[in-house]
Parts: structure tokens; C-alpha cells; sequence
């Protein structure tokens, strides 16, 4: 099957290749700019002349992994001693006697330009003006989400401090409203300003999405619908609210059975 992976805007054409400068102005509608920072980490490696060796492998919760040679570090089927803190691991091993510290310094993990009340952002890495990826919000996702929660069982407070720094990094990146326009694939048109939350059958099918092609690889096959060009990735996530512990239930914001996202990418 030959798919046609043209990507226009309001008529006008535009590739992924093009800068993000290019395609805002083709859409020439007011933006908020969001940059996704990961903060400041450390690098840490305690060494004995003894031979031992460890090294801290989660800033999240402070473990430290403690190996008693080079030669069982490099083995994968010796597992290592945890320690949860330095001092933990000095009163049971002795003092170190060398240590190594690298500093990493913040820097921005991609950037996103989003469109509120168009209901989609388009992503680049980094400070990149590249286009990296664009996601269309059918739903109003700011309101379905559930809110973040702290309940969280064996987790550490530094661990959920990080689990919600990346809930409130993604939240922001979300637009404020949803996408109500017009899309058309391979002659197909789909109107979303007039299709209900429980439509994702009537997309599948205004879009010409039917059938074992569009299939999602893996067990899911039934549950996303994708393309298979190289040139021009589309998926359709499907999202469903019922049982679900990342949305909001049905009793809250009504039953669910839609798109979540459109994400379109190189």
C-alpha cells in the first residue's frame, strides 16, 4: 500500500526537516514555549587499594552499589552489595581511600512550542530549531489526567520528588485545550470538532485506518493504529478511562474510548 505522507498545514506544505521557525510561522497563531530541564547531577565512585569498588547508581534514592573487586564488577552474574548511604557503606567496608566526583550541570532536554487553543505542541531536542516530533490533543488531556499522587508504596521521597517533576515537566507541556480542526490522510477526512469522546471506532474508520495494515506491532495490535512509512511516522494512540489509573474514572469526566494523542514524527 502506498501511503501519501505529505504533511500540509491549512493548505500550505511543510516537511519535519523544516525549522521550528518555519512551521510557526505557516501556522501564525499566538505559542507559549516550554523548555524540559534536567537538573544538576553527580557522579560518584568510592575505590579501595584493596581492589573493592563502588559507585552511586541512583541519585533518586542514594544507593550505592559496593563490588569487592574490578573483576566482579565487570561480571554480570555477581550481584553487588547495597549500601543506602556513604556512611552505611564506610562502617562496613573501612574507609576509602580515593574518590571520584563528576559534576554534571543542567541542560535542556527538548524544548516544546504549544498551541492552546489549537490543542497540539510540536518538540525539538535539546535548544535544537529542528522539528523533533508533533502531538495533536484531540481530548482536553489537562483535565482528563488523574492528579499526581504521593501514595506511592517502597518509594523514596527523593524518587518522588523526580516521578513528580516529570509529572508537572509533561503537564506543562500539554496544551490547554483540545484539537477540534480537520485532518485528512491518504484522501480521508475526519472533522474531530464533530466526533464524541467514545468515538475511536468512527476515526478509525473516517480515516481509513481499518484492517491488520494499520495495526499496532506487539500484543496490542487492535490498540493504536499507525502507519508504516519511513519517511513519515504517524501513530494514533487510543486511550480508554475505564479501570485506568492514569485518567480520570468515568463518574468524573465521562466514559472514554478516543485518541489520545497523534504524534507525528521523522
Amino acid at each position: 500500500m502506498e501511503e501519501d505522507t505529505i504533511l500540509y498545514y491549512n493548505g500550505k506544505q511543510f516537511l519535519l526537516t523544516n525549522s521550528i521557525q518555519e512551521l510557526i510561522g505557516i501556522i501564525n497563531v499566538p505559542y507559549r514555549k516550554e523548555e524540559m530541564i534536567e537538573n544538576t547531577s553527580i557522579s560518584k565512585r568510592w575505590y579501595w587499594k584493596k581492589g573493592a569498588l563502588a559507585y552511586w547508581y541512583s541519585e533518586d534514592d542514594g544507593g550505592i552499589r559496593f563490588f569487592k573487586s574490578k573483576e566482579d564488577y565487570e561480571n554480570v552474574d555477581i550481584s553487588a552489595t547495597e549500601y543506602s548511604s556513604e556512611k552505611e557503606m564506610i562502617r562496613a567496608q573501612g574507609m576509602y581511600d580515593s574518590l571520584y566526583v563528576k559534576e554534571y550541570p543542567e541542560k535542556v532536554l527538548s524544548t516544546f512550542y504549544i498551541w492552546d487553543e489549537l490543542g497540539f505542541n510540536i518538540s525539538t531536542r535539546g535548544t535544537s530549531d529542528t522539528i523533533a516530533r508533533i502531538c495533536i490533543f484531540p481530548l482536553p488531556m489537562r483535565a482528563i489526567r488523574s492528579p499526581f499522587s504521593k501514595n506511592k508504596p517502597n518509594s523514596q521521597p527523593k524518587a518522588i520528588a523526580a516521578e513528580k517533576k516529570d509529572y508537572e515537566d509533561y503537564t506543562r507541556s500539554l496544551p490547554k485545550g483540545a484539537f477540534k480542526g480537520k485532518i485528512t490522510y491518504n484522501g480521508n477526512t475526519c472533522d474531530f470538532s464533530q466526533l464524541k469522546a467514545t468515538d475511536w471506532d468512527k476515526m478509525v474508520k473516517q480515516l481509513g485506518l481499518e484492517g491488520a495494515y494499520y495495526d499496532d506491532p506487539g500484543d496490542s495490535k487492535q490498540w493504536s493504529r499507525r502507519n508504516r512509512s519511513y519517511e513519515v511516522h504517524i501513530t494514533f494512540n487510543r486511550m480508554t478511562n475505564e479501570g485506568s489509573i492514569d485518567y480520570r474514572s468515568p463518574d468524573e469526566v465521562g466514559s472514554i474510548d478516543f485518541v489520545e494523542k497523534i504524534i507525528i514524527s521523522k
